[in-house]
């Protein structure tokens, strides 16, 4: 099946610029031919989001390839051909059609990484997003391209802020597996609270925060959260992953198999948005609130589900989430993250005395924290 890859020419390389178009044309079909010019105050930013890699202002990186404008060929590979081959990384599985022409084009520019082409699709679509906000599939279909030359000047996506979220979620679905676990429906309202906050889960969350730009808003290592910069607003986005026990392995892989479509982001389908919001509830917060109830209550009417009233008592909520979890083998899971509550008292059968130290004081310091935005909320004084 064809293939789409990338050949950077950093400037430092550009001297052979049109020899390497001469070599692509021959063996690849060339679809776009950018010239690209990023700001020199963002160059290293740019480069580090573009390789996944933290390289700091001036790097050795970053004076070997050049900051000047750059040449980003989008290739078609009609006959994509994988082999193991040694790379700065190790040893991997690559398309060696586009990993042969790159190591012939960095000898052309005298040794070093002044080109770059990507070893697989994947690695394509994460940056076709982050250069041009471009969906891999729209160049696969190669009528539409003719190879044609484009002069750009502007940093990678997100570098300097995002003018909106539907902005933002326009090169999260064209790059990373994830959806927004909850209070989708009204999410841009969202946006005028306070503290906006956005609750995600993928499957890498290096590639997502790296996609949204996000910053941590925090050193703890168990934390997820990061600001991103958007509009006018600073909106902090939780990064939950498979693996991090928010939710079991199994249940979060499932969870992002069938996710569905929502406006223009991506969710959870509607039973497991029923049952990850009980979890939610009732395990990462001290009490069912009032919110999630009614939440809840219309969510099984949705799904017409056989409920009423007595159903949606916490003892006779978390029956009914254990059957469903039993039913798939899903596990109760204490997170990594000790800043999320976990209300082990509603799991008798969870030995609580194996809880770590910060795990417990997280426990007595939330429910504090707890009561007191109930009482605050209460009296108004709460946004």
């Amino acid at each position: 099946m064809p293939e789409v890859h990338l050949i950077v020419v950093w400037s430092k390389g550009a001297s052979e610029n049109d020899r390497i178009i001469t070599d692509a044309k021959e063996k690849f079909q060339i679809l776009e031919e950018y010239h690209i010019k990023w700001s020199e105050k963002k160059f290293s930013e740019n480069l580090s989001r573009f390789y996944g890699e933290s390289l700091p202002r001036n790097s050795r990186k970053e004076k070997h390839c050049g900051n000047g404008t750059f040449l980003c060929l989008v290739v078609l590979d009609k006959a994509p051909v994988y082999e193991v081959r040694q790379t700065s990384k190790g040893d991997k599985v690559v398309n060696t059609n586009l990993f042969d022409v790159k190591q012939l084009y960095r000898r052309w520019t005298h040794g070093g990484h002044k080109v770059h082409a990507t070893d697989n699709a994947t690695e394509t679509k994460h940056q076709l997003a982050l250069l041009l906000n471009k969906s891999y599939t729209d160049y696969l279909q190669v009528d539409k391209f003719n190879g044609e030359r484009i002069d750009i000047e502007s940093d990678l996506q997100g570098t300097n802020g995002w003018k909106s979220l539907k902005e933002v979620f326009s090169v999260l679905n064209k790059a990373a597996n994830y959806l927004v676990l909850r209070n989708y429906e009204n999410i841009e309202t969202q946006l005028d609270a306070l503290h906006p906050d956005i609750d995600t889960l993928c499957d890498d969350p290096h590639l997502f925060v790296r996609l949204i730009n996000g910053k941590p808003t925090t050193r703890k290592k168990y934390r997820v959260q990061y600001s991103v910069s958007i509009g006018s607003k600073v909106v902090f986005f939780d990064v939950r992953y498979v693996g991090d026990n928010y939710y079991c392995s199994k249940w979060g892989r499932e969870l992002l198999m069938k996710r569905a479509e929502f406006a223009n982001m991506f969710v959870p389908d509607s039973e497991h948005y029923f049952y990850t919001l009980i979890y939610h509830a009732l395990l990462h917060k001290p009490n069912l609130s009032d919110d999630y109830f009614k939440k809840l209550v219309q969510l099984a009417s949705d799904l017409e589900l056989d409920v009423n009233g007595p159903d949606f008592l916490e003892n006779n909520l978390i029956n009914r989430l254990t059957s469903y979890m039993d039913k798939n083998s899903y596990d109760y899971t204490v997170p990594l993250d000790h800043t999320v509550f976990w209300n082990y008292k509603l799991l008798p059968f969870m030995d609580s005395q194996n809880f770590s130290l910060m795990r417990k004081i997280a426990y007595e310091k939330y429910k504090v924290k707890f009561i007191v935005k109930k009482v605050l909320k209460k009296i108004g004084c709460y946004i």
